[in-house]
């Protein structure tokens, strides 16, 4: 995840789950890796409490959820349970996410 100090806004861009990277990896950091050019993000639409204006590119990812893998099922568990963030419904039935502040 990324986020700014000012915003205080974070942002899923890319991870390692047992030695493989996904995500979004500009172009002259790090290692060159197999991950695809960014087109076509990928479609959550089938989660109707997802935020729409999440995009991510490497559709490995989903792949890796189908296929039942236990590392990546085990990585977005954890990622899913261990933070602060708290999730309310408001009136109009949708999902308000708070955090307190670490300033």
């Amino acid at each position: 995840k990324t986020g700014t100090l000012t915003q205080n806004i974070m942002t899923f861009k890319k991870c390692s789950i047992n030695g493989k990277i996904y995500g979004e990896v500009p172009e002259g950091m790090g290692q060159k890796t197999d991950i695809p050019k960014k087109n076509e993000p990928m479609d959550f639409s089938v989660n109707l409490q997802a935020d729409r204006t999440f995009q991510f590119f490497d559709h490995r990812l989903m792949e890796s959820v189908k296929l039942g893998d236990s590392k990546v099922y085990e990585f977005l568990r954890l990622l899913a349970l261990c933070h602060t963030v708290m999730s309310e419904e408001n009136s109009a039935g949708q999902l308000i996410y708070q955090v307190q502040s670490p300033d």
